[in-house]
């Protein structure tokens, strides 16, 4: 071996100078990702709390919590069915207390079309169903039928509203605002303001609890740029999937996070080379200072045609609305 050579192990890096080898850095094996058995428990566990925060703090009675938790188990269902068909991995659906429901899931590599497709995947049904329902309560004097339509077409309808973290604002962002971190943090901002408004304006107040979100949103996403600019320092790769990284990127990547994010440094302890009793939640923080590869895939008239898709899908409770009154005028 000539002189200066560099040599690379699996899980160290060693230099060798003059025909002696000294260690430089050893990086323990990445840890592996759970095979998310306890998912389904995860998410009985945050429909319990969903269920008792409905009764204990917004005072409903149990036919209504039904009505809304039947709702949105099939909203989310649109979604979870549609993103298991384009092969996201760990896929689990959470109810959130006071809010409502979420499908998470991994993927590698998004596509906007996709994007698209399992954002309007979970009201657009939602609403289908909410006018036929209303149809068929408004021809058989059904007040329970009319009761359930008004929630299916309210939840899904708002859910559509072109702010983000809604179902909306995640097709707008898709097809025109995430092409630049500048432009999604103009139309996260423009999304507080708005549902900030909307939330004063009908004196729900529990729903400013979503703006809060994106403000906290917001300042991790410039510390997770800080985090980024040091790796990029360290030429350490980001733009990779979890199952891409080596053992050296996963280690660099959790001890920036715990120098920006105090929680993460919680979590992190003193375990700076070694996996921590949470692991599983640092690996999630990993996986989501990632940069997944997000294909653009649509045209502007592709674009439009979505556009177009979400008009009709506000359109439709008020055209079967009138339909249904017309037929039994």
């Amino acid at each position: 071996m000539n002189d200066n050579e560099l040599t690379t192990n699996t899980n160290e890096h060693t230099v060798e100078i003059n025909g002696s080898e000294a260690i430089d850095q050893t990086y323990p094996s990445k840890p592996k990702v759970s095979s998310g058995k306890n998912q389904f428990s995860t998410s009985i566990i945050s429909a319990v709390i969903y269920l008792a925060s409905a009764h204990f703090i917004l005072n409903w009675d149990l036919g209504f919590i039904l009505k809304v938790t039947g709702v949105l188990v099939l909203h989310e269902l649109g979604h979870f069915m549609t993103m298991k068909l384009y092969k996201y991995k760990n896929l689990k659906m959470l109810f959130l207390p006071m809010l409502g429901a979420a499908v998470i899931g991994d993927k590698d590599k998004i596509t906007q079309k996709e994007n698209a497709i399992v954002a309007l995947a979970g009201p657009l049904p939602g609403i289908i169903l909410g006018v036929f329902l209303y149809a068929f309560g408004l021809i058989n004097n059904n007040k329970e039928f009319i009761s359930l339509a008004n929630i299916a077409i309210i939840i899904n309808a708002f859910n559509l509203l072109p702010f983000m973290p809604l179902d909306g604002g995640r097709i707008f962002n898709s097809l025109f605002f995430n092409k630049s971190k500048m432009l999604e943090a103009v139309f996260i901002i423009i999304s507080i303001l708005c549902l900030t408004s909307v939330a004063v304006y009908i004196e729900n107040y529990i729903l400013l609890i979503i703006p809060l979100f994106l403000v906290l949103r917001l300042v991790n996403s410039y510390k997770l740029k800080k985090v980024h600019s040091k790796l990029d320092q360290d030429r350490v790769s980001y733009n990779k999937s979890f199952d891409e990284l080596n053992d050296e990127e996963y280690w660099k990547i959790r001890k920036e996070l715990a120098a920006h994010f105090p929680n993460i440094a919680k979590l992190v302890g003193d375990n700076k080379l070694a996996e921590a009793k949470q692991e599983e939640k640092i690996i999630m923080h990993v996986k989501n200072a990632l940069e997944r590869k997000y294909v653009k895939d649509l045209n502007l008239l592709g674009k439009i045609g979505f556009v177009v898709l979400w008009l009709t899908a506000f359109a439709l409770p008020l055209l079967g609305i009138g339909l249904a009154h017309l037929y039994l005028n």
